[in-house]
Formats: C-alpha cells, structure tokens, sequence
C-alpha cells in the first residue's frame, strides 16, 4: 500500500491556505488514519484552528506512536509552540488584571482538595504545566484532604490563576489581605450563655490583645455559623549536653534547640453576617465555677477544663459547623515558611508570655497563621 501524497498539503501550509490544507486532509485521514504524517498536519490544523488542546493531544499521541525523528522533532515544536501561547495569554490576562490599584493588592492562593484519588490523578500533567512543575512535585502540592497555602501575590494575578485551575479541575480560591482585615474580632475571657443569648466578656484592662471593644459583646446563638478550633503550639528552649563522637573521641555538645511544650487552645466563633469573630483562649479564660466540682477547678489541668467546657457545653449549645483543630494545624504546616506575608497580620491572640509561663513571643507566627486560617473560612462562607 502506498503511502498518502502530502505535497498538496504542505503546499497549502506554506501559503497559509489552512481552508484547502483542511479539504485535501479529510480524504487523507480517512484512507491513512493511522499514517503519522497525516496525524502530524491534523495536529498542525487543530493548533491554527485555536484548538490547542486537540492539537497537544495528537502530538504528545505521535510522541509515544512513533520513531520518524522528523516527526518527533516537529510534533515537539508543536508542543513548544502551545505552551509559549499560553503563557503570552496568562501573561496578558495578568497584566490586565493588575491594572487597577485594587487588583495590586497583596492576597494569598488556596488550593482547596481533591478528595478522589483518580479525579486527582487526571489533573496532574495540567497542574504541572500550568505551575511549570516536575509531575512528582505538582502530585505531591495538590491537597487531598485539607486547604494547602500555596502563594502569595497581587489579587489580581492570582484571580487569573483561579480561573485557570478552575479550567484544569483543580479547586481554589484567594483573597486580599485587606479584605480579610475587614472582619472583626471580639476578644473574650468568658461566655454567659443565658437562654439564646450570649455575652462575651472582654478581657481585663491590661490584656495585651488588639482587641475592637472593651465592653461586653451580646449576640443570639442562631447568629454563630460555624465555629473554628485551634492549636497553637508553644515552644520552649532546650539544651542539650549529651556526649557526640568526634575524631579524638566522645566529647561534650551543647545544643540548643526548641520544641513544643504545650499547645495554647483558641476556639472561633463565626457571625457571618456581622462579619465578626468571637475569640477564646483556653489560657485566659475564666472557668465558671459551676462547669465542674470546685476540687476539679482547682486541681484540673487547662487542657481538661478546656476539653470539659468543648465536649459538655459548647459543641452541644453551638450545634454549627465545626472545624476540629487538626484541620488548621495541617493548613498552618503549609503556610508556617511564609515568615513576611504572616509578619503583616495582626493576629488578635493573648497567648503570650505570662499566659504559658514560657519565653514565648507574642509575634509566634502560628498565632496570625491561626488568625489567618480563621478569616478565610469566614470569607469562605460568606461566598
């Protein structure tokens, strides 16, 4: 069987006559289909055709189907030739979308999970190239279970990647920091709960919080929408004289190096529609004394009061939405490294050094980590 006459063809490519090279084609495909060179101007035509994707496929198809050089060589161009346009159009999105003072603003890019392993798995190769990433690196950042922070950036530009991943299959959203700054936080050392109403006390007078009031806050159950747990992690210095090997034997070392202690609870709860946030803090919080015997105030660890006042009162009475603390502690692992973007949140937190009894920093980065993990959930559910 002879081979398919392509010289029509190629003239019509070399006049940009892509109307004719299409009609001398058709016959072609349908007395070759499996002819690689008539695969490789179909590929040619899809991608002038403004089918990128088509022609992609049918390229990286010829990639694995043949072993003509010539034809691996332009099915490659092909490739390049894709991938350059599309990062000339995200580019020009870009710049349009940065154009405007508000579109500079400095926002943050989530990338929300995929819980299906497959679905997962079929995103990869576009995430990949989309982040111009190794497919171990663009498996191992996609998330499966929980938010990841992924960049930071102008709002403008990362609203162009979500649109972008949205294409690709892979859920995200972003938000500026100064939006996030809109909400409020209500800072409190104790809950009355009185029938449907609450009253939030404020913490004393030389409490070191950036805290809006310093009057009692009164809101209705029914107000709260989901409330937010968090563990925020306090460090403290050890040193270490063990013996470490050496070239002339065993000697002494000094190491100095910092765990954790303990971890500090803070407790979230989210008005929507005042766009305020009701925040507790298990170190200063004022135990009523009718949550337990009065042995059990005295003697009881924080932890256990704490963990008492959760399971027996507060999960009952807020029958909301309720994010366990594991959840921000696996998003705030993602986000931790972003030492500047966390150093410009103000985190509205007293888990400060005389709460904890440690050398703890009041500026910790968990702390505006835990803030920050609250506000977009917030902003999440007011979408």
């Amino acid at each position: 069987m002879t081979g398919p006459n392509l010289e029509p063809v190629i003239e019509a490519f070399e006049r940009k006559d892509y109307r004719k090279a299409t009609d001398l084609l058709k016959p072609l495909y349908k007395s070759h289909p499996q002819d690689p060179w008539v695969q490789l101007y179909i590929a040619r035509i899809q991608e002038v055709s403004k089918r990128p994707d088509k022609a992609e496929k049918t390229y990286r198809k010829l990639l694995k189907a043949t072993t003509n050089g010539k034809i691996i060589s332009q099915a490659r161009q092909g490739i390049q030739r894709i991938e350059a346009q599309e990062k000339e159009q995200r580019q020009a999105a870009i710049a349009q979308a940065t154009a405007t003072e508000d579109s500079s603003a400095l926002g943050c890019l989530i990338l929300e999970p995929i819980t299906d392993r497959a679905a997962k798995q079929q995103v990869i190769p576009a995430f990949a190239r989309l982040m111009e990433l190794d497919p171990y690196s663009a498996r191992m950042l996609l998330p499966s279970r929980n938010w990841r922070f992924y960049r930071t950036g102008p709002i403008g530009r990362l609203n162009v990647y979500v649109k972008e991943l949205a294409e690709i299959g892979v859920p995200a959203f972003c938000v500026s920091l100064e939006e996030l700054a809109t909400y409020e936080v209500i800072y409190t050392t104790r809950l009355e709960i009185q029938g449907e109403q609450i009253t939030a006390e404020p913490p004393r007078e030389n409490a070191k919080v950036q805290n809006t009031t310093r009057a009692p806050f009164l809101f209705q159950r029914s107000a709260v929408g989901q409330c937010i747990e968090g563990a925020l992690p306090i460090f403290e210095l050890v040193v270490d004289t063990g013996l470490k090997q050496g070239r002339l034997g065993p000697k002494k070392a000094t190491i100095r190096k910092e765990t954790v202690k303990d971890h500090a609870k803070v407790l979230d709860l989210h008005l929507p529609r005042d766009k305020k946030i009701v925040r507790l803090c298990d170190r200063d919080y004022h135990y009523p004394s009718n949550a337990s015997s009065a042995v059990d105030q005295r003697y009881a660890p924080i932890a256990q009061r704490w963990q008492r006042l959760l399971n027996q009162q507060w999960k009952p009475f807020f029958s909301k939405p309720w994010h366990e603390h594991k959840e921000f502690t696996a998003f705030g692992d993602t986000v931790i490294e972003q030492t500047p973007f966390l150093k410009r949140i103000a985190p509205y937190i007293r888990v400060s050094a005389t709460a904890t009894m440690t050398t703890r920093a009041d500026e910790e980065l968990w702390d505006p980590a835990f803030h920050l993990y609250s506000c977009l959930q917030l902003w999440k559910s007011l979408q």
